[in-house]
């Protein structure tokens, strides 16, 4: 993050979203005040966008009733998280690394073709993420699988992706999402 202009945070939250988990780092300066928990943390949480995918996206735009269905689910599991991270400071950076933020970076930016360098730190507000649902939501399938920036073959993996990071965001307070083309390997 210093060597691309960023200040180093006192918080980061580094999360990976897979299929059907999802791998988490939190990093922490030892010293932070409200801080008792370990400089580093790290572990799996199992939800995924495949799991989620399948139970609430079908072929029409998403519904209001199964975007909460979604959303019902992830927030246990959300609380389970903070819980074994504790106490968030209130400038915790949020990373997203992999696929299902790679995707939504690309959607973003509405690229033809994947750019590793335009995706990679690439920063998207909070705001920008809701209005990014609220269009995907109310397409069909068929639709989003022709809409610029999304691969056709997660054009039904970006709705849980984009609603798990937006309960993320919200449940840790966090205001942007910076999107990392390195995983969590």
């Amino acid at each position: 993050l210093p060597m691309a202009g960023y200040s180093m945070p006192e918080s980061t939250l580094i999360v990976d979203m897979g299929g059907g988990s999802t791998e988490w780092i939190s990093i922490r300066e030892k010293h932070a005040p409200g801080n008792s928990q370990p400089a580093l943390m790290m572990g799996t949480i199992p939800i995924g966008v495949i799991k989620l995918a399948q139970k609430y996206v079908q072929t029409g735009p998403v519904s209001e009733y199964d975007v909460q269905q979604m959303a019902g689910e992830i927030e246990p599991v959300l609380q389970k998280l903070k819980a074994s991270i504790g106490h968030v400071p209130e400038k915790t950076c949020l990373i997203g690394t992999a696929g299902t933020f790679t995707t939504i970076a690309s959607f973003d930016l509405g690229l033809e073709r994947y750019s590793r360098e335009r995706i990679h730190l690439h920063t998207i507000p909070f705001n920008r993420l809701l209005a990014m649902r609220d269009k995907l939501f109310s397409l069909t399938l068929k639709e989003r699988e022709t809409v610029r920036g999304l691969e056709p073959g997660r054009a039904d993996l970006i709705i849980p992706g984009i609603q798990f990071t937006i309960s993320v965001m919200k449940h840790f307070s966090i205001d942007e999402l910076i999107v990392s083309d390195h995983g969590l390997l």
